[in-house]
């Protein structure tokens, strides 16, 4: 039988509350994050051909966040490639691998 609950848990416990450092020329700041990786697939030979990778967190603590700014999730340093934010305070942040 499918145990949904253990998935989550166990998808929560490797996306969520990720310790961040946001690296800016202002400085550097310590935010959490959820960590999103999905496959990108080339659409007529179904291969792997990269990674979309969004972080997302509360808008307020990272609003002066911009392009060219990193942000360090574990020992894995991204370029921040884009922020937006919804009307819920909510910040989607794509990121790249450097």
């Amino acid at each position: 039988m499918f145990d949904e609950s253990a998935l989550n848990t166990a998808v929560a416990s490797v996306f969520c509350n990720k310790a961040a450092v946001w690296t800016s020329p202002a400085g550097t700041v310590g935010i959490m994050v959820a960590l999103t990786i999905l496959p990108i697939y080339d659409e007529t030979t179904f291969k792997i051909m990269g990674e979309s990778i969004t972080a997302g967190c509360p808008y307020t603590p990272i609003a002066a966040m911009q392009r060219n700014d990193t942000l360090t999730i574990g020992t894995v340093t991204y370029n921040v490639l884009a922020v937006t934010h919804d009307s819920a305070d909510w910040a989607t942040i794509s990121l790249e691998k450097q």
